[in-house]
């Protein structure tokens, strides 16, 4: 199906890249529906800042220190009423754009609201349908006093916000591109979440090392039918037991070396 949009939607896109250069035409390609689009790059080595030149002039630099971070600097360039957090693995559907359409012609906006919308994981270039794999995220709001937290998925208070959840349609989430990339990022995060973490005064004993990460393949692969997604699925859900078992590890590490420290 086939929709036409005449006119933009009064709406910051807000970006954080890094090296994004595979997926992020994509993504703003997907975007030529709203009015602004705002990308704080994290000094990409290459050609993400210059494929995004074709399509906002407002990109903006700041070295990455965690993800909640890089976001909260973005609101501060945000002009329009309307947020689109989004990343650069991610694409809007014809059809998700038609329901922004929907959602910003009947949404009251007295009442201070965040739309969570659903993600299709495509991995391996497939779209996977279990596992788990499919996810609501907090993608749009019509505020923009709000401030993220945490290192990693970065997290809102919702405290008197209204929250709706989309279940369909659907943003597309290219999140792993191959094998090499999936493992670097559950490295990434998993020292980012480790720090967490710490931050946090968690506590790692021998079981989350031994025995957690097992659980979280059959949470994956068994109990949420991983498996009927094929290799992909089968993949899928040891690069979430590696995450688990890097961060768990990395926090005892963390943990250890401080103690012998004191």
């Amino acid at each position: 199906m086939n929709y036409n949009f005449p006119d933009k939607l009064p709406i910051s896109a807000t970006i954080i890249t890094y090296n994004e250069e595979r997926d992020i035409e994509r993504l703003l390609k997907s975007l030529d529906i709203i009015e602004e689009i705002i990308i704080v790059d994290s000094y990409s080595t290459d050609k993400t800042v210059e494929i995004a030149k074709k399509y906002t002039d407002k990109i903006y630099f700041r070295e990455f220190d965690n993800y909640s971070n890089q976001r909260n600097y973005t609101l501060s360039f945000v002009t329009q009423p309307w947020i689109l957090k989004i990343d650069g693995d991610e694409c809007l559907t014809d059809k998700l754009k038609h329901k922004l359409y929907d959602i910003f012609n009947n949404d009251n906006p007295n009442i201070r609201t965040c739309y969570r919308l659903r993600h299709d994981l495509i991995f391996m270039g497939k779209k996977l349908k279990f596992g788990r794999s499919h996810k609501y995220v907090p993608h749009l709001f019509n505020f923009n006093d709000l401030t993220y937290g945490g290192a990693v998925h970065e997290r809102i208070d919702f405290t008197g916000v209204r929250t709706i959840k989309l279940n369909k349609p659907r943003v597309n989430h290219y999140h792993f591109k191959n094998i090499t990339h999936s493992i670097q990022k559950a490295n990434s995060y998993s020292t980012l979440r480790a720090q967490d973490f710490v931050n946090k005064n968690k506590t790692i004993r021998w079981y989350h090392i031994a025995i957690y990460p097992a659980w979280r393949f059959f949470f994956h692969y068994i109990f949420h039918l991983g498996f009927l997604d094929g290799l992909p699925g089968l993949l899928f859900a040891k690069v979430k037991t590696l995450e688990v078992y890097l961060r768990n590890a990395k926090c005892k590490e963390i943990m250890d070396n401080k103690s012998n420290n004191r």
